[in-house]
């Protein structure tokens, strides 16, 4: 067994090995290696700094995908995706990666690693919790089928696309409901801002609510209404549902403690996974 980092393998290799270390998750993956490509850029993944795990004919039989950026001088990494083929599991393979790429993050200057895990997976917890990881907060995942969600005959605001610039304003002056999760923050959205959809309503010349969706996937990764409005959640729901070709919209990892999360509960969305989220912090090396 070998661990290398997997700027050496080709992309077509890592999609090869992402779809069987997948093909049996408990959220169904299928993408190709496009739709790979593009979510990994949205989760900000270095190659470089990320690791597979390689048997002696050199087959790439697990990895370790690790996101990393730098917000305002403190490194930041994240676990963008971690997962051994099925004939290859129960070897310790996912504790290898992990022993591997820790002390590279800690020898590049990290402040952190930060990943999610679904609750109900006992021993990646456990996995995680032996390399010093300690669970930060609870998330929810949510969906609904797209039949279910109301159109609306006529909008109460004005409906508008904003360029990355606006974006970047409208984001400032509507702040989430929640801390969005790695996937879902700004510096996400701004990555493949171009394979999203994104609107505004507003009001008066000033925005009054806004998200933005991966049309391909159903996937919301920001929502926000003013003052929190169930009525103004409503229309962007609705207009949601013109922008996406999934069969359904979901929301992923929504703090348990957001205010939001009433709303989507009580308009009858359906909760599918719960996720921990975990950290570890380095000491700084002086």
């Amino acid at each position: 067994m070998k661990i290398a980092r997997l700027s050496q393998v080709s992309h077509s290799d890592i999609h090869a090995a992402f779809l069987r270390a997948f093909s049996d998750y408990q959220i169904p993956v299928k993408e190709t290696l496009e739709e790979m490509a593009v979510e990994n850029r949205q989760r900000g993944i270095d190659y470089d700094a990320s690791f597979g795990a390689f048997a002696d004919n050199g087959e790439l039989v697990g990895f370790l995908f690790c996101g990393v950026r730098n917000d305002e001088g403190a490194l930041s990494y994240y676990d963008g995706g971690t997962a051994i083929i099925p004939e290859w599991r129960g070897r310790g393979i996912g504790g290898l990666l992990l022993d591997t790429m820790l002390p590279d993050a800690k020898s590049r200057g990290a402040y952190d690693f930060i990943l999610e895990v679904i609750q109900d997976n006992v021993n990646a917890r456990k996995l995680y919790e032996s390399r010093g990881f300690s669970i930060s907060r609870n998330l929810r995942c949510y969906k609904k089928s797209l039949k279910d969600i109301p159109l609306m005959e006529s909008f109460s605001y004005t409906i508008k696309t904003p360029e990355m610039d606006e974006y970047r304003e409208v984001s400032k002056s509507l702040s989430l409901p929640y801390i969005p999760s790695w996937q879902n923050t700004n510096a996400s959205v701004l990555s493949i801002f171009e394979h999203l959809i994104t609107r505004v309503l507003s009001h008066g010349g000033k925005p009054v609510g806004y998200f933005v969706l991966n049309p391909q996937t159903g996937h919301i990764l920001q929502m926000s209404a003013l003052g929190g409005l169930p009525s103004i959640y409503s229309e962007l729901m609705s207009l949601v549902k013109t922008c996406t070709m999934a069969d359904s919209i979901k929301f992923i990892n929504i703090d348990e403690s957001s205010t939001f999360i009433t709303f989507l509960e009580e308009n009858g969305w359906d909760r599918y996974i719960d996720q921990y989220e975990m950290i570890k912090c380095f000491k700084p090396t002086s």
